[in-house]
């Protein structure tokens, strides 16, 4: 009797789950960092994770899109529009891997929520900027700075995963994700600008918001939980 008590308990507490998974998203970008009037722009996702657990992973992160900032006309008429490419790798924890919530429904519906941070890099390619300025004297100022650059960056991640139902097996193969990157460059490469202090803002680095909604395939061998 006790020996069917101990193996109902171990059936009950393990589960398995599948260790790969591989996620495509869209979203929007915003810039943060020395010019105004930035502009919302598309960003796609590609992601490929590998599950410690059914709640923490490590992976792979990469991002595309355009970002956009700044008033060729009024202002100090710097305006940029480029191409990027960012790469990163990070890992994330689900609230379920420090949480029961197998007895609170609302916390079984929340488990998929996540935090995560890593380490990347960033390319950028202006395809519009403004390297020159007209002064009131009628001279001429060329704004310093480079129109291909690679830099370091560093994301903080919040999102959920909201699995959908299982397949005939019991196994969760797809997961709808929703996903909020905030990113800090090491650099003023992503405008285009680096500009003196004593001439124009240039106080901060420069940053990339990035929010996406996605779709998740998981795959590959079984972990046990």
């Amino acid at each position: 009797m006790f020996l069917v008590l101990v193996l109902s308990r171990v059936s009950y507490s393990q589960s398995n789950y599948y260790r790969l998974t591989l996620g495509l998203g869209v979203g929007t970008n915003s810039y943060y960092g020395d010019l105004n009037k930035s502009r919302i722009l598309p960003t796609y996702q590609l992601l490929f994770d590998y599950n410690v657990t059914p709640f923490s992973s490590a992976g792979v992160d990469i991002h595309y899109g355009s970002i956009s900032a700044g008033d060729s006309l009024i202002g100090d008429k710097r305006f940029f529009k480029n191409s990027y490419t960012s790469v990163a790798i990070n890992a994330k924890m689900q609230l379920g891997q420090i949480v029961n919530t197998e007895f609170s429904d609302i916390l079984h519906k929340i488990k998929g929520i996540y935090v995560g941070t890593g380490v990347g890099v960033v390319t950028a390619t202006q395809n519009q900027i403004v390297r020159t300025k007209i002064n009131p004297d009628g001279s001429l100022y060329t704004f310093p700075g480079k129109n291909k650059s690679v830099s370091l960056l560093v994301p903080a991640l919040v999102g959920i995963n909201i699995d959908l139902p299982p397949d005939y097996w019991g196994y969760t193969r797809f997961t709808f994700s929703v996903n909020y990157s905030f990113n800090i460059t090491f650099g003023e490469n992503i405008d285009g600008y680096n500009d003196p202090k004593w001439k124009f803002e240039n106080n901060s680095p420069d940053m990339l918001g990035m929010a996406t909604i996605g779709l998740k395939y998981t795959f590959g061998s079984e972990g046990l939980y």
